[in-house]
Order: C-alpha cells, then sequence, then structure tokens
C-alpha cells in the first residue's frame, strides 16, 4: 500500500504557522539576543559561579535550537558558536580565557550587526 498524497491545503498551512513562528522569533530577537548579551556579561564577571554560567549557555542553547527549528541558518550557527565558546571558556585554564572571551566577544558582536541588518530574517541565499 503507498502512503496517501500530502493534503496540499495542510501543507500550505503549516508553511504559513511556521512563517508566522519565523516572523514573531526575528520580532523579538533584537531583545533576545540582548539577554544572552547581559547573561554572558553576568556570567564573564563571575566565571565559576555555576548559576550564572548555567544562565547564559540556556540562553545560548535555546536561541541556537529554536533558530535551528525556525529554519534560521546563520543564526543558528552565531548562537552555536557562543555556546560552544562559552562551554570552552568554563573549560578552560585561567590562561587561555582572554583569548576565548575575545572570541566570544567577536562572535556576539556579529551577532549584533547581523541582527541590525536583518540578516538573519532573510531567506537561506538571499543576501
Amino acid at each position: 500500500m503507498t502512503p496517501a498524497a500530502p493534503d496540499p491545503a495542510k501543507k500550505q498551512a503549516a508553511q504559513a504557522a511556521l512563517a508566522q513562528l519565523r516572523a514573531n522569533f526575528l520580532a523579538n530577537l533584537p531583545e533576545t539576543w540582548q539577554e544572552l548579551r547581559l547573561a554572558v556579561a553576568a556570567s564573564s564577571g563571575a566565571v565559576d559561579d555555576l548559576d550564572w554560567r548555567r544562565l547564559a549557555l540556556q540562553h545560548a542553547h535555546r536561541l541556537r535550537g529554536t533558530a535551528g527549528a525556525l529554519e534560521l541558518y546563520e543564526l543558528t550557527e552565531t548562537a552555536a558558536g557562543v555556546e560552544d565558546t562559552l562551554e570552552l571558556i568554563y573549560a578552560a585554564s585561567q590562561e587561555r580565557r582572554p583569548a576565548l572571551w575575545a572570541e566570544l566577544e567577536r562572535l556576539l558582536d556579529e551577532g549584533s550587526s547581523a541582527i541590525a541588518a536583518d540578516r538573519f530574517g532573510r531567506p537561506p541565499g538571499a543576501s
């Protein structure tokens, strides 16, 4: 028995719902990114405080996952870089941390610039 062909109306409705979710997410992205930056800043002053570390990682991980689910791949990559770099910082020796913090700041600035230019909201392949 062959599977039934997808219902075009259902497919169109699902695509419209995804587009609305993406639009809502992108409308709040500047605030969400700022919350991530604040969590990272708080954790930088208390790198050995597990609560601040957890908060910064949760923000980065949530942003990474949501962006991935909404097919915002450039944002997913940037958030992944933030999350992965935070993990490296927290595991690194004191000597390695300054270079990693500089890389993290570069990623955060890159994300802020992309948000300001609305690059994360563009469909894949658009420039």
